[in-house]
């Protein structure tokens, strides 16, 4: 009986695929690449199972990470060369080469991981290297996804954060392929969700799944009804906190090297671009900086107080245009700030460019200041238009908000800013950060504001104080390097010891896959 609803609830899912088709053709974001999602034979995928597989034991590791949209990317990019590190420690994986195709579902994924072979070379322990291909994800429609993995032929399935989808976990289990869950998180409306059909899920449930916390763990646990396949380990994203310096990777006993080992009992645990600025195409957030080499070195930023805009969505942008105009007219100990926008994501430039320009304010992108493109003799506002700059930025100011958290969306990843030693504000709405914690907001590190009003008095109280330390003595420059490099060493002892999940979260992926191959543990959950 169970096995016939599931199959009745596959048919259904499989019929509203359909349905929802033409539809789906003509979404702008779909629209151009629809076809591709549909025919999986093509592209990536059939690139992937052409490539040459050596026999026995030398034969590639086929893996498929999904990663929904730039945040998972990213996710990917941070995993992928720690992966291929920590498998010179393991003689089943040291000698074979690792294939991996990274599908993402959004064109804002697909650029971050275009750029991911030339940012990571060789790895010296492991001549056999790796070898990346990246796609958008097909159509989980269950007949589209048998094609996909048909196609890709992976040694596993790795998923990242949350992404359940049936057709593929599906597909997944019909020819026995393992499916491991890292960096899991769920909401706690999402597990609401769920719920209504969670005899469904258990019947799909991945074989591990690494939680980020333990309120995350306990509702993946609840959903799926394998509390013993569940554990959890650091979060990847505190380990790009300090994107200019290699993580730490703390070793010994830690929380998440014992989850890794509960997971894994049998096994030990050793382990040894281009610019792009706005165009017509696809929009790309301008904020995704993962291993991209910052240029924004000819920031006017030199002789007064500067403020920083980040990750500005565009929900927030009627609630930061007054205040914007109403900060660039403000004198701070005589001088007036330079301020500098970076939407989230570049479709947008365009329309801040428009209401910079009705609000009365001059505007310059930054692409244009080494050229004469766009100049003006005025002091114009800045926008952040090339892509992957926004560290460099942060380093360049002496406060900055990190949007996607005036309005209510969730928040977007304020420790770039605080990892930068920039005094950084944030304002109510962090739902999709409450991983975090509150010890960075009680160390002072992050700040929350109420709304754009708060925001502005925050915003000028910083750049006062900031400017009556830094400016008179010796260089800006130099002023804002000593003040950061405090900050910084503050936020590195508190985020320091959080540090650590990519390199668990490999491991975990690695003595898993080899004592799969070996035991062929079974593949649903009583």
């Amino acid at each position: 009986m169970r096995s016939l609803c599931r199959d009745m609830l596959f048919g259904l899912y499989g019929v509203l695929w359909r349905a929802a088709a033409p539809l789906l053709k003509r979404h702008s974001r779909l629209r151009g690449d629809f076809n591709l999602r549909m025919h999986p034979e093509q592209g990536p995928f059939a690139a992937l199972r052409e490539l040459p597989v050596a026999p026995g034991r030398d034969r590639p590791l086929r893996l498929w990470i999904q990663a929904a949209s730039a945040g998972e990317a990213r996710l990917a990019c941070a995993l992928l060369p720690t992966l291929e590190r920590a498998a010179a420690g393991y003689p089943y994986f040291a000698a074979r080469p690792l294939h991996v195709l990274v599908c993402t579902c959004t064109r804002q994924g697909l650029d971050i991981l275009a750029d991911m072979n030339s940012i990571y070379g060789p790895c010296p322990e492991r001549p056999a290297g790796l070898r990346l291909l990246s796609s958008l994800m097909p159509l989980d429609r269950p007949d589209i996804m048998r094609e996909a993995v048909r196609q890709a032929a992976p040694d596993a399935v790795i998923l990242l954060e949350t992404e359940l989808w049936p057709g593929l976990l599906l597909a997944a289990e019909d020819v026995g392929i393992p499916v491991l869950l890292l960096n899991a998180r769920m909401s706690k409306k999402s597990a609401r969700a769920y719920k209504l059909t969670r005899s469904f899920w258990r019947t799909l449930a991945p074989d591990r799944i690494a939680a980020v916390s333990e309120e995350d763990a306990r509702r993946f646990a609840d959903l799926f009804g394998n509390p013993e396949r569940v554990a959890v380990l650091p979060n990847i994203k505190f380990d790009p906190a300090f994107p200019d310096e290699e993580s730490p990777l703390p070793q010994g006993t830690h929380a998440g090297e014992q989850a890794c080992d509960t997971l894994c009992p049998t096994l030990s645990a050793s382990a040894p671009p281009p610019r792009k600025t706005q165009t017509d195409g696809p929009s790309r957030p301008a904020s995704d900086n993962a291993g991209m080499s910052p240029s924004c070195a000819h920031l006017p930023t030199e002789n007064g107080p500067a403020l920083l805009f980040a990750s500005v969505r565009e929900e927030e942008e009627r609630m930061l245009l007054p205040l914007v105009r109403s900060l660039y007219d403000e004198e701070i100990q005589g001088r007036h700030a330079t301020i500098i926008i970076a939407p989230r994501h570049m479709h947008r430039v365009a329309a801040w460019e428009d209401g910079l320009h009705a609000a009365g304010l001059p505007v310059q992108r930054v692409s244009d200041l080494q050229s004469d493109a766009g100049r003006t003799d005025l002091r114009p506002v800045l926008l952040l238009d090339v892509f992957g700059e926004l560290q460099a930025a942060y380093r360049a100011v002496d406060a900055a908000f990190v949007g996607g958290s005036l309005a209510p969306l969730g928040g977007q990843n304020f420790l770039e800013a605080a990892g930068a030693g920039v005094p950084t504000l944030v304002g109510p709405h962090l739902d999709n950060f409450l991983w975090v914690g509150e010890d960075v907001f009680d160390a002072g590190l992050v700040r929350r504001v109420r709304d754009a009003g708060e925001l502005r008095e925050a915003l000028l109280a910083i750049l006062t104080e900031q400017t009556a330390k830094l400016y008179g003595t010796v260089s800006i420059a130099e002023a804002r390097t000593a003040a950061a490099a405090g900050r910084r060493a503050r936020f590195r002892a508190l985020i320091g010891p959080k540090q650590g999940g990519t390199l668990r979260s490999a491991r975990l992926v690695l003595e898993y896959l080899q004592a799969y191959n070996g035991a062929k543990p079974r593949k649903t959950f009583p």
